[in-house]
């Protein structure tokens, strides 16, 4: 199985920014066209002479529509990314316009470069995409290792981690099934674990105040791979409300304690961050417009400045205000899309987690695999 990073959040809370809050009223560029919520489908809306958006217009749905439904009582299996069938509703299974879909992820789309790896030296690797999977339970060696909360000392309380070895949280974060908790120490990291190497593992933290009285944003971490634990553990840094205030502020957004931000990075089937990658996310109603939230800040190399349409050398992406509409937990697809040499972006990753009120998610954004979901982008 190819290697894969293990997960590092670094915020630089003091990089000047200047990208502006989404809104549905925000200035546009005469003749260009943009999707939009139409009831319970996507619509299109065209930008007039005035530089104003004109109504939403809906699109056609084949089947009779699409269920967006929410069973507050079922869960994603992450790990595999398939569909608990004891909560169908959540699968966006119906039958919509496939051509449709695409186009309309293409004409969301910038002019995209040809993706890079990691230092421009080459294309990434997407050979796995679609012929890969995560090993099955128990069919690998035992891994063992750590978790470490790291803040350059120690952090002063004891935190339950929660551990999800089948990598699908629930609604609400109950530790049940498989699931096990594991206490820090006063220093940040917990006892030796062992877990199925060759599989994906979810975790969870709950809000908690540091020994300098700053309180840290509840956590959770998806597609942290077991062959990565080693005695040394995997080191996430998880910032406090006091860092994503200046965060938020510096991309001219309040941020509040429902806010809930993502942390990604896009690999390829050897793990290498991809430079030229496009994000994009899709919520209860399909596509999110590009006016809509979250706002998307493809970080550069420098960690300052607006980041521009597409990540960068170390391929990372920060999704401020992921809005969920359960803050409970609702499931939210995020597809990357890039450029590898051909005429038209290619879809090279689809990933569907449950997004939680409050929460700061660090993904990695992994090539498209058997068990992606099966709603992804045509």
């Amino acid at each position: 199985m190819r290697q894969l990073f293990g997960v590092l959040l670094v915020i630089s809370a003091a990089a000047t920014l200047t990208a502006c809050a989404s809104s549905n009223d925000a200035s546009c560029t005469p003749g260009t066209n943009s999707a939009c919520a139409c009831g319970m489908v996507v619509g299109t809306r065209s930008c007039g002479a005035a530089g104003v958006w004109g109504a939403c217009g809906c699109t056609e749905v084949d089947g009779g529509g699409v269920d967006f439904g929410i069973d507050s009582g079922g869960t994603i299996d992450m790990g595999q990314s398939m569909i608990d069938a004891g909560d169908a509703s959540i699968s966006d299974s119906g039958s919509i316009d496939a051509a449709g879909a695409r186009a309309q992820v293409l004409a969301s789309l910038p002019s995209l470069p040809v993706a890079t790896v990691s230092g421009g030296t080459g294309l990434p690797d997407y050979s796995c995409r679609q012929a890969w999977d995560q090993d099955l339970p128990g069919s690998g060696t035992i891994a063992d290792g750590t978790f470490n909360f790291d803040y350059g000392g120690a952090i002063g309380a004891i935190v339950d981690v929660k551990i999800f070895p089948s990598n699908d949280i629930p609604y609400d974060l109950v530790c049940t099934g498989s699931c096990f908790t594991r206490p820090t120490n006063m220093s940040g990291t917990t006892s030796q674990f062992s877990l199925d190497s060759g599989r994906f593992t979810a975790w969870a933290t709950p809000t908690w105040t540091t020994g300098w009285d700053d309180v840290i944003v509840p956590g959770i971490g998806y597609f942290v791979e077991s062959n990565d634990f080693s005695s040394s553990g995997v080191r996430v840094a998880i910032p406090s409300t006091t860092e994503m205030a200046e965060l938020y502020s510096s991309h001219s957004m309040a941020y509040t304690s429902e806010r809930s931000t993502v942390y990604g990075i896009v690999v390829d089937c050897n793990g290498r961050p991809v430079q030229g990658a496009a994000i994009r996310i899709f919520g209860e109603t399909g596509l999110r417009d590009e006016f809509d939230p979250p706002l998307k800040w493809y970080i550069p190399p420098s960690g300052a400045g607006t980041g521009g349409e597409w990540t960068a050398l170390a391929g990372n992406v920060m999704l401020l205000d992921m809005r969920p509409l359960d803050p409970r937990g609702t499931p939210m697809r995020i597809e990357a899309w890039a450029n590898l040499g051909s005429t038209t972006p290619e879809l090279v990753s689809c990933e569907k987690v449950r997004i939680f009120g409050g929460t700061m998610a660090n993904i990695l954004v992994l090539p498209r695999r058997i068990g992606s979901p099966s709603d992804c982008t045509p």
